[in-house]
This record gives C-alpha cells, sequence and structure tokens, in this order.
C-alpha cells in the first residue's frame, strides 16, 4: 500500500528535508566544491554529482536501502549524512533520499535546484533532482557552453536537461541513472515516468 499526499504535502515535505543552511550538510558541500573554487560553477556540480554517485578516499559511494513497505520516508539530508558515516559510504537510502541529499548539497553554494517526482505504471514511482542552468539564448547565458563542457568531460553526445518551453530555463537531470555507455554523470537519461510532478 501507498499513502497518497497532496502536491502541496510532499513540496512542504520535501523543502523542509533539503536544509541548505543546516551546518552539517552546508560543510560537505563547501568542502566538494572548494575544489573546484568559483561561483556555482559546473565543475562544483558535478564533483557533488561524482561523489554521491561513487564516493571519495575511503567512503563508498551511495547506498541504495529501500524504504519500509508501504512508507515514503523522507530523510532529512543532514540524517542521510549521518547515517553514511555509520555505513561507511556518503549516503544512503532510495532515489528520493538521492535527490534530497543532491538538492541540499547544490542549494548549499547558491545553486538552484529542483526535485522531480515521476511515475511509470510499470516500475512505480521515483524521484530525482535537476539544476538550474539559466535561460536558453538570453544576453549572458553560459548554458550552451555548459552542456558543451558536460559532454567533452564525460565523453557522451547526449545531455539530458528540461527546457521550459515558454520562457527557455534550463534545468540539468541529476538523477543516479547510467547512460547508454554504462556511465552515470550530471545530464544522464531521464527516468521514463508516466507521470511527473515538479516541486520547485
Amino acid at each position: 500500500g501507498t499513502t497518497d499526499k497532496r502536491v502541496g504535502e510532499l513540496k512542504e515535505s520535501l523543502s523542509a528535508r533539503v536544509e541548505p543552511d543546516n551546518s552539517m550538510v552546508r560543510h560537505e558541500a563547501v568542502v566538494l566544491a572548494a575544489r573546484y573554487p568559483g561561483d556555482r560553477t559546473i565543475d562544483q556540480i558535478s564533483s557533488i554529482y561524482s561523489y554521491l554517485k561513487n564516493g571519495a578516499d575511503s567512503k563508498n559511494g551511495w547506498s541504495y536501502v529501500a524504504d519500509t513497505r508501504g512508507i515514503d520516508n523522507f530523510m532529512y539530508a543532514n540524517e542521510t549524512l549521518e547515517i553514511g558515516k555509520d555505513a561507511g559510504c556518503v549516503g544512503a537510502g532510495d532515489c528520493d533520499d538521492f535527490a534530497i541529499l543532491m538538492a541540499a548539497l547544490v542549494e548549499s553554494i547558491g545553486g538552484t535546484t529542483r526535485i522531480i517526482l515521476a511515475r511509470n505504471n510499470s516500475t512505480g514511482g521515483h524521484a530525482y533532482a535537476e539544476v538550474y542552468l539559466g535561460q536558453l539564448n538570453a544576453a549572458g547565458s553560459q548554458v550552451e557552453e555548459i552542456i558543451n563542457w558536460l559532454r567533452e568531460k564525460f565523453d557522451t553526445d547526449k545531455i539530458y536537461t528540461h527546457i521550459d518551453t515558454d520562457i527557455k530555463d534550463v534545468w540539468l537531470n541529476l538523477d543516479w541513472g547510467p547512460d547508454e555507455k554504462g556511465n552515470a554523470h550530471p545530464g544522464g537519461p531521464f527516468f521514463q515516468g508516466d507521470k511527473h510532478i515538479v516541486l520547485c
């Protein structure tokens, strides 16, 4: 069984759990971003993404652990980091916990994120984070340069983004799934959902 919640309740619940101003979350984000000094750079986002996926030094990458049956356990970002410390990995939980922590770390260094809840009638529900890159073709926009940098850095022809058709806002996918070559990176393939709920 599952519990249905209204979109407003989900947004409120997830927003509370992202907690970018938590000192533990901020510390983790700054350590990862400090390797690439600057003002909200794609190198910093890639560093956070790679850390969550692959780990570093003696820490393993993300460890998937399912929620309690019938309950969505949306964990606070700092709670996920604490569990990771105890388990010897960067964090542990399911897809929504990964999305919450990803959003928290990116928001902690000044990025703008949103979490997408998706549902597929054959495989079930999923959650993933996206980061705002800017407006396509706007004055001073670096969206195309960022996408080209990602293509080169991760040796891929495809970088997946959502582009708002009206105002041309571009959001980079930060889901954990691998691409056609088996590599996971920022801008990897989208979860194929029948329904998507955007929670900014």
